[in-house]
């Protein structure tokens, strides 16, 4: 069963992926921070994290390298309502695998 780490500070979103994920067949867990998602990452394996691009403290593209360098080989997609040509290929040369625009269709 795939693992999958949601990172969003909206707690609500995040209840509707964990719903939705569970149903499909996945494991899911979340973290509400950047700071949190990597303390998880350093002791828990995931194959993929749905990171939020914007949160409060640390953001999801600063948090983007510090994934990477914990766990080099999983796949991290981004997630944002405040989506751009720029943050998109910034994302993806830092190391996102995807970039997704909110709301978007399960």
């Amino acid at each position: 069963m795939k693992k999958i780490l949601i990172v969003d500070d909206d707690e609500e979103f995040r209840g509707h992926l964990v719903e939705f994920l569970s149903g499909a067949g996945y494991q899911p867990d979340c973290a509400s921070s950047a700071i949190e998602a990597c303390e998880k990452l350093s002791d828990q394996e995931f194959d993929i994290v749905l990171l939020d691009y914007m949160m409060p403290k640390k953001s999801g593209i600063d948090a983007l390298f510090e994934i990477k360098r914990l766990r080099p080989k999983i796949k991290v997609i981004m997630i944002t309502a405040f989506s751009s040509i720029e943050n998109a290929i910034d994302a993806i040369k830092k190391g996102a695998s995807d970039y997704i625009s909110k709301p978007f269709k399960i």
